[in-house]
């Protein structure tokens, strides 16, 4: 985890360092990043990106964190939403982060850096089968979208076609 230091410091100098690792981890994997680049891009020394993150993974935690907050905040968490609005709520979500200033960050995620961040597994529920599909089929739609976007019109039809099964 990164510290909590990178809070600690004037606003300005936050974002570009935000800003920096935007750049680079919307251009470069995590496996092809270099420290060089963020600290020359946010004008600060090598010692105080050590100052704030480990190494790159955590400077990627810490960006993949305001990436996934920002990219959430229009999100309703409504598990009892039909399959029509569960459906228009992926398309929105899409349209959402197409637009979003971490869109090709997203897109190298799923690319390259998926397996650097640590999945949260979601508690099982019994009560609740059907909101945990409609999660999970969701957010393959999502990746396979953000991957393939002239796939998503037909990823969000076989999404409707599974949840109406769903529901019957």
């Amino acid at each position: 985890m990164y510290s909590d230091k990178i809070f600690t410091i004037k606003a300005d100098k936050r974002n570009a360092i935000t800003n920096a690792l935007l750049t680079e981890f919307s251009n470069y994997s995590l496996a092809d990043s270099q420290v060089a680049r963020i600290v020359k891009d946010a004008n600060i020394s090598r010692g105080a990106f050590y100052n704030y993150f480990k190494d790159l993974s955590e400077a990627y935690q810490y960006l993949y964190g305001l990436a996934l907050k920002d990219i959430h905040s229009n999100i309703t968490h409504n598990p009892t939403l039909s399959s029509v609005d569960f459906v228009n709520e992926v398309r929105s979500f899409l349209k959402s982060t197409e637009k979003s200033t971490y869109y090709h960050f997203i897109q190298m995620h799923y690319r390259y850096n998926e397996s650097y961040v640590a999945k949260r597994v979601v508690p099982a529920d019994s009560q609740n089968n059907i909101h945990w599909a409609q999660t999970v089929l969701s957010h393959e739609v999502i990746r396979d979208s953000l991957l393939q976007p002239s796939t998503t019109n037909d990823r969000l039809k076989q999404l409707s076609f599974v949840l109406e099964k769903l529901e019957d």
